[in-house]
């Protein structure tokens, strides 16, 4: 469930679970948003990534996508069990923090916001050179 009362307190203090269930989902919205418009303003400056001197990137369509890749990932695995916290608040234990699949919505959304339309149409052409590599290399692992 969303939250479970600690044994040993009555169960009467719904308000609190409400409250509770109110702040895990605006958290995970809050912080979906804040990575979407991080990634969203960073993409389209990859081809200015250096280090040591050397360009990380060559900015194409296809490191956008993976870079997209990467944002959903990292959105998803801020709940995994590296990141899961139990918060204790009014008797109620809330586990985790972020709701994973509403994280990702949330950065998804705020990211498709603050690309525009021009990279977003670049994005869908290299998505499609993703998903050829990973259909080649998925077949190639099935032998």
């Amino acid at each position: 469930g969303l939250s479970a009362p600690r044994p040993g307190r009555p169960d009467s203090a719904s308000a609190a679970a409400v409250g509770l269930c109110c702040l895990r989902v605006a958290a995970s919205v809050a912080a979906g948003v804040i990575l979407g418009i991080v990634s969203g303003t960073l993409i389209p400056l990859q081809s200015r990534a250096k280090l040591c001197g050397r360009q990380l990137l060559a900015g194409t369509p296809v490191d956008s996508a993976l870079l997209v890749g990467a944002v959903g990932l990292l959105s998803m695995g801020a709940s995994t069990p590296g990141f899961r916290q139990t918060f204790t608040f009014g008797g109620f234990e809330l586990q985790p923090l972020f709701q994973p699949e509403l994280l990702v919505l949330a950065a998804g959304v705020a990211l498709v916001a603050a690309l525009g339309a021009r990279p977003l149409r670049e994005l869908g052409a290299g998505a499609a050179g993703v998903a050829v590599l990973a259909q080649l290399l998925l077949f190639w692992l099935l032998g």
